[in-house]
This record gives structure tokens, sequence and C-alpha cells, in this order.
């Protein structure tokens, strides 16, 4: 009869049971680690060059990543920017 207040999202099943469905604070565990892609987003796009990023998780691997896609500002090199992000 205690009320504990989740990290997660969830709601009462049909059956009873309680389902969870995704965090609250939108992070992901990447490597034993909560990563928030939407900082990671913000500290993309405060690199120079880059004029937007996106960024997710990645399930397709055997072990969860996360899968950034930048966009360069008008007149920069791809090229450069990649190297700037890595």
């Amino acid at each position: 009869g205690r009320v504990v207040a989740l990290p997660d999202r969830g709601a009462w099943g049909p059956d009873g049971a309680l389902r969870l469905l995704g965090r609250k604070d939108e992070a992901v565990q990447v490597g034993g680690l909560n990563v928030f892609p939407r900082a990671v987003e913000a500290r993309l796009r405060g690199l120079p060059g880059v004029a937007d990023a996106a960024v997710r998780l990645d399930t397709t691997l055997r072990e969860p990543h996360l899968k950034a896609f930048v966009v360069p500002l008008p007149g920069e090199d791809g090229a450069e920017v990649a190297r700037r992000v890595e």
C-alpha cells in the first residue's frame, strides 16, 4: 500500500500487472551508463561548423550504442566537420 515514485512511465495492464513504458528522463543505457541523447545533441550543435544534430540509441548491434546524425553548416567541409565531431 506504499506509494513509490518511479523513474519510468508505467501503466497497469488488464491482468493487474504494472507495465513499464520507458524512462521519464529519456536516459538510455550505453555500456552500463545512463546517457542522455538530447544532451549529446546539444553538445554536437555547439561544435564549430555544425548546423544541426540528432542522436538516437542504436540497438541493432550486439551492445547498444548511440548513433549521431550531424548536418554541417552551408559552405562547411563535411569531412572537416566530421573530424571535429570525432
